[in-house]
């Protein structure tokens, strides 16, 4: 008897807790169709998508190189977009290293707006190795750093080119009866020109027997020298 009253009494509790929570669940249900009980709204959003670089609107190129003058204006142009839908960009800013490619610090800031932005800067540089860089954030402290790239400028100066080679053609010596012997006087005549319309000065150096008539110091302006040549005179 006591076996079969125990099994009565459990079929009956949990028969009872089963009335007890088919009730409790019409009373929820009813105070929210009454409106007494409310469900939030909740947004489940991915993880936070901080701004991405546009790598392919960066300039100058990774590797850049350039020898055309001893400083150049370069212009540095990056680009951002924005992926997270509650947030919009707040400002860019270049980073550059000094000419010994060292010194990796802040060089313009550009403040910014909307979801997508492309920002421009010109430096005037001089020749040396670079580093640079962009880094972008966004409006709710999000940020991101572009992809590192070199540049190198590298002008050489040029010697300038030597100037044209001055016209002299080797003199002729000439005398009244062309005979050119030492007891007349001599003439000597050349025929000098310059290609770049300089002026030229001709400068007589008279020989005798390969030995020079006179002593010339050089540098001197103007003046003339004369003398006597005897036996097989020369000039040069």
């Amino acid at each position: 008897m006591d076996r079969i009253n125990k099994k009565r009494f459990n079929f009956s509790e949990e028969k009872l807790k089963s009335k007890l929570i088919k009730k409790l669940g019409l009373y929820l249900l009813l105070l929210f169709i009454l409106g007494c009980v409310s469900v939030e709204k909740i947004n489940v959003s991915d993880e936070a998508s901080e701004p991405v670089d546009l790598d392919a609107l960066m300039t100058p190129p990774n590797n850049y190189f350039n020898d055309s003058a001893p400083n150049l204006n370069i212009n540095f142009t990056c680009g951002f977009s924005e992926n997270n839908a509650t947030a919009e960009l707040s400002n860019i800013s270049l980073y550059i290293t000094d000419s010994n490619n060292q010194s990796f610090a802040l060089n313009q800031v550009t403040a910014v707006s909307g979801t997508t932005n492309v920002t421009s800067w010109i430096l005037n540089l001089n020749v040396g190795n670079y580093t640079w860089n962009c880094l972008a954030f966004n409006n709710i402290s999000e940020s991101r750093w572009a992809t590192n790239k070199s540049l190198t400028l590298n002008f050489t100066t040029q010697a300038p080119p030597p100037p044209p080679a001055l016209i002299n053609n080797p003199p002729t010596i000439n005398s009244i009866i062309l005979t050119n012997d030492s007891n007349q006087n001599l003439i000597a005549q050349v025929t000098t020109s310059d290609p770049e319309n300089d002026q030229v000065r001709t400068i007589y150096n008279w020989y005798t027997n390969n030995t020079p008539l006179l002593a010339l110091n050089l540098p001197f302006e103007g003046g003339s020298t004369s003398g006597n040549a005897t036996n097989n005179g020369t000039t040069r």
